[in-house]
């Protein structure tokens, strides 16, 4: 059965191109103890790859401000540490490489592989940080958007 549907205000329906993922990419180096948090994605189950390098991969959880909700192996930091993270984004043909030192200012583990942390940026680019803000605030409002869209039609 094919879903057919036409809208009289200009407004496509479904582009399929955008389901395609945006990559985002992020590394974390703990400057104070100097673990690392690969890009690769890997099991979260497995607890290191070598010396000082964890196989799972951390990821953004939610940004408030200059703060930054992630979720880490287990055991990565603690409250207090000092961070150094690189976000690549590739939105679309756009890509945008922030980097920043952070201080962990909460810690709460949420399974016996993963915690949470919250992070303060403390140096870094204003300019790339409102860039990247601002490509994911477009995503967020496409992706609000299309549910609105779909919605309508249910």
């Amino acid at each position: 059965m094919s879903l057919d549907i036409q809208r009289t205000d200009g407004f496509a329906p479904v582009d399929p191109k955008s389901f395609k993922q945006d990559k985002v990419e992020l590394s974390l180096t703990n400057m104070t103890s100097r673990l690392e948090v690969s890009r690769r994605e890997i099991s979260a189950n497995k607890k290191k790859e070598g010396k000082g390098k964890f196989e799972s991969s951390g990821q953004i959880l939610e940004i408030e401000g200059d703060a930054l909700n992630l979720e880490v192996p287990a055991n990565f930091c603690a409250i207090g540490h000092h961070i150094f993270l690189k976000i690549d984004l590739t939105y679309h043909s756009q890509r945008v490489s922030f980097t920043s030192t952070a201080r962990v200012l909460n810690y709460k583990q949420t399974a016996s592989s993963r915690a949470e942390i919250t992070v303060s940026l403390l140096q870094f680019d204003r300019t790339t940080w409102n860039i990247l803000l601002q490509i994911l605030g477009k995503r967020q409002t496409e992706v609000s958007e299309f549910l609105a869209f779909a919605k309508g039609h249910c």
